[in-house]
């Protein structure tokens, strides 16, 4: 919640011409100096200690002047609470109008503070006794002591700490107690001389330490610490970064120098510790450093030539130059050996070998360097020794004997038919065609790809040698053909297939055909075109008696088949599904609106019988709006059988029957009064604007003083013509209307329309209910209106002074479309006992002096704060501090 700091200006307003005069600020100016000055009287008294003399002591409870000594000044702890309360308080005022009233009670209070200043008039005993104790309360007395639960002794204790055994202070405390409960003036001077008796025992047994152990231990350790580093670093190599195992040579140690450096100092701080309560903790902090400093030595692992060994060996392996490489004897000659083979001597390849068996076995340093060398050579011998080979004969043979028997081309020679037979006889051919079984044909291809994928010329004759007798084989069994059968088969599919058998039970459609949704389950449709379409094929097969052309008409049957079935339409609705989609398309919004003779449609909020003329119907556009948006979302919601339940069908069917009881059949009973007072004093100008017959008249001065009307009814049309504007001060100073609904579609409410009942507010039009179409406002609309609420419509526009010297019982709800600024004036001097709710518009901008005298009892909606901060200086120029709080976008 935002507050925000108010301002208050009397302006004269000008009520001829609705404009405010000039603002004196002389008011303003006085209530500014005044907070001012009371800020600075609190200043002035804002504690204690300004307040009462120095030597005053506070004391707890209550105290009078014969509980202290004489001239002692006192004072309660419990009066200087109540005044700080009153301070408090005090503080809180920010309002001009409680600052008098605020003030004289916090001077009234500053009086009683000061006057609670009590001074001693006591010479007694008991007195002096009473003072004493207050003076030699333990925790005073033992201030910087430490109890303990066993008794100190000096040498057990640090040197310069103060302790003091606990079973004393318990002694203490009950002479202490024993002083306390003595009330007899008898017995006053020896309670107290018992008291300082006791005080001076109890200072008597606090302990100062002497001991210095933890000292003479830490200077043991420092003196360890400092031989055991000569020793550690005799051999140690210190240097300068961080240093790494694997970087210095094995067997060897290092140390960074910061490491060496940081244990001096520790060493050095060590030494400086003098307070023994100190010390322990010093050998501690020392210990730990040295465990630190002897955790910093590296050990040196580094083996460099073995590491260098072994990675020749890794090498060596990977590269693995002698896989799949000839191991030749005598003399390579490269034009003997195919392309894709390498040859090398077999004693060079055997010396490689026998190096790298060499190299694995060694493992200490000294001999690494020998293996490196031996095994490098070999390996850079057998890499320049390997020779590649040159031969494509096999390979070139092996493509030229493939590219005679492509399996592709030798069906294509033949026009071979592939048949899934075996044994396959001549008879299962047709006549005058080669065949062959597909086992047969299959083994070929397979033998055809796999000789394919040979590309080495290594393996190029192999593959040739192995191919060769599968040539023969399948050429061995191919046949030919001396069956026909393809002219019956036609004719028993033909006889299978016909017209009647596809189509029956099929409904046969004019125009077009239904979606499956839209056709029970079980039930087919089809276009009649369509089936015809089919028919007409069927009888062209039919005559097909050639072999040759048998084949092309099973293809033809075939795709005809498989047309006219995808273009059967099977029904998949259920009959709940039917039910419930035939009941929303009869009862769509136009059906039920066309349903109703003579329907009016009103954009007014909700529309009663009394309001509609007899013989027609009414509804609110607000309602068609409603039911189209549910009939939308139960046709969107009904897309299969299994959402078609009972309880969609009950929620359609209680969604209709509301609809239609918001269609009201007009009875007039409501709406007559209100045309008979038309018909007689108003008329309708040809550009729509609803005036007094007589303009030097309004209603007011005809008819206040009548019966009063709960509503008063603005029908679309009086006398067959469209009212389009309320004319100016039509409805002014009224006292016998209630509400106004203005039924007629809208466009102007013209000056003064609706200005209220100044003299008898009581009798002022409550309520104006508008249609929510696009309402221009002109100036003073509602000028010292006496309304309960008021909503605008959404796509209003505001005026200069529109509201100026108006009452809003309730809330004031602003059109939330398309406003953009609230015009001068526009709030002036307006008293709303509910809220202002402002449009969900970030943009909008308050003219000046909109807000100028606005009183606001309730809250101030905003979208966002920045609506505020935009518009900061018109908002301060209400005459109360408004409350603003976000709006719920």
């Amino acid at each position: 919640m935002l507050k925000k700091p108010f301002k208050i200006a009397l302006i004269a307003l000008g009520v001829a011409a609705g404009v405010a005069t000039v603002a004196t600020i002389a008011v303003v100016a006085k209530q500014k100096k005044d907070l001012r000055n009371y800020r600075a009287y609190i200043e002035s008294v804002s504690s204690v200690d300004k307040l009462l003399p120095t030597d005053v002591e506070q004391f707890d409870g209550d105290i009078k002047p014969n509980d202290l000594p004489k001239d002692k000044k006192g004072i309660s702890k419990i009066k200087i609470k109540d005044y700080e309360e009153a301070l408090n308080k005090a503080k809180k005022v920010t309002r001009s109008k409680d600052i008098n009233a605020a003030k004289k009670e916090l001077e009234k209070a500053v009086e009683i503070l000061k006057n609670s200043v009590v001074i001693g008039t006591s010479t007694a005993e008991l007195a002096k006794l009473k003072y004493y104790i207050a003076q030699v309360e333990i925790e005073k007395l033992l201030k910087d002591v430490e109890q303990s639960n066993v008794k100190p002794l000096p040498e057990n204790t640090p040197k310069g700490k103060k302790v003091i055994w606990k079973d004393k202070v318990l002694e203490y405390q009950k002479a202490l107690d024993v002083a306390k409960a003595v009330t007899e003036e008898t017995k006053a001077a020896q309670a107290k001389k018992d008291l300082e008796k006791a005080v001076e025992n109890l200072i008597s047994e606090i302990v100062t330490g002497t001991s210095e152990k933890n000292l003479d231990a830490l200077k043991f350790v420092i003196n360890q610490i400092e031989n055991d580093i000569i020793t550690l670093l005799s051999d140690v190599q210190i240097i300068d970064g961080t240093p790494k195992a694997e970087d210095i040579a094995q067997g060897t140690k290092a140390i960074a120098k910061s490491e060496k450096e940081a244990m001096e100092n520790a060493i050095k701080t060590a030494k400086e510790v003098t307070d023994e309560t100190k010390a322990e903790q010093a050998k501690k902090d020392l210990e730990a450093a040295f465990d630190k400093f002897k955790n910093s030595i590296v050990v040196g692992i580094s083996t460099a030539e073995l590491q260098l060994l072994q990675a020749l060996i890794s090498q060596v392996k990977t590269e693995n130059i002698l896989k799949d490489v000839l191991r030749v004897d005598g003399e390579i000659k490269p034009d003997e050996i195919s392309e894709d083979l390498k040859a090398i001597s077999k004693q060079t390849a055997e010396a490689l070998e026998q190096a790298l068996a060499d190299a694995e076995k060694v493992t200490v340093e000294t001999e690494a360097e020998a293996a490196r060398t031996k095994l490098q050579n070999a390996f850079d011998k057998a890499k320049g020794e390997i020779v590649q080979g040159k031969s494509t004969k096999n390979i070139d043979e092996l493509k030229a004997f493939l590219e005679t028997f492509k399996p592709e081309q030798i069906k294509k020679d033949l026009n071979l038919l592939i048949i899934d037979k075996d044994p396959l006889l001549a008879k299962d051919i047709p006549q005058g065609r080669k065949g062959i079984s597909k086992k047969y044909w299959d083994k070929f291809v397979a033998a055809w790809n796999k000789a394919s994928e040979v590309t080495k010329d290594s393996l190029a004759k192999a593959a040739k040698d192995e191919f060769s007798p599968v040539v023969a084989e399948t050429h061995s069994h191919v046949l030919t053909g001396t069956y026909a059968p393809n002219v019956d088969k036609l004719k028993g599919e033909l006889i299978k297939y016909s017209p009647d058998k596809i189509l029956k039970g099929v409904t046969e459609m004019v125009h077009s055909t239904h979606e499956p949704m839209e056709i029970l389950e079980g039930k087919k449709e089809i276009l009649q075109a369509h089936a015809d379409e089919y028919r007409a094929e069927w009888q062209r097969l039919m005559k097909i008696d050639l072999e040759s052309e048998a084949i092309q008409g099973l293809k033809d049957l075939n795709k005809a088949k498989l047309l006219v079935h995808s273009r059967i339409v099977h029904g998949k609705a259920s009959a709940k599904y039917l039910e419930i989609k035939k009941l929303l398309m009869d009862n769509t919004t136009d059906k039920i609106k066309a349903s109703y003779s003579n329907l009016e449609i009103y954009l007014t909020n909700n529309i009663d019988a009394g309001e509609v003329a007899p013989g027609t119907h009414g509804v609110t556009q607000r309602w068609i709006d409603f039911y189209t948006h549910k009939w939308n979302q139960f046709f969107n919601q009904l897309k299969t059988n299994e959402d078609a339940t009972d309880k969609l069908k009950n929620e359609i069917q209680h969604q209709i029957n509301e609809f239609k009881t918001r269609i009201v059949k007009g009875t007039g009973t409501t709406l007559q009064p209100s045309l008979n007072i038309l018909q007689q004093y108003t008329e309708v100008k040809s550009d729509g604007t609803l005036q007094m017959k007589d303009t030097s008249q309004m209603l007011s001065q005809i008819l206040n003083g009548s019966p009063r009307m709960d509503t008063f009814v603005v029908p679309k049309k009086l006398n067959g013509i469209t009212i389009k504007k309320i004319g100016g001060k039509l409805f002014s100073d009224t006292d016998f209307i209630r509400r106004v609904k203005i039924l007629a579609e809208i466009t102007d409410v013209e000056y003064e329309a609706f200005v209220g009942h100044t003299k008898a507010p009581e009798k002022a039009i409550k309520y104006v209910d508008f249609p929510n179409c696009n309402i221009t406002f002109d100036n003073r609309v509602f000028a010292d209106a006496r309304l309960e609420n008021i909503i605008l419509p959404n796509f209003a526009v505001l005026s200069s002074a529109m509201f100026y010297g108006a009452t809003i019982e309730r809330d004031l709800v602003l059109p939330d479309l398309y406003l953009k600024t609230i015009p001068t004036y526009c709030f002036q001097n307006i008293l709303v006992k509910g809220d202002i709710i402002f449009p969900n518009n970030l943009d909008i901008v308050l003219e000046a002096d909109s807000f100028l005298d606005a009183t606001v009892n309730g809250s101030v909606f905003l979208p966002d704060n920045s609506v505020y901060t935009n518009n900061k200086a018109e908002f301060d120029k209400a005459s109360t501090q408004l409350d603003f709080q976000p709006k719920q976008m």
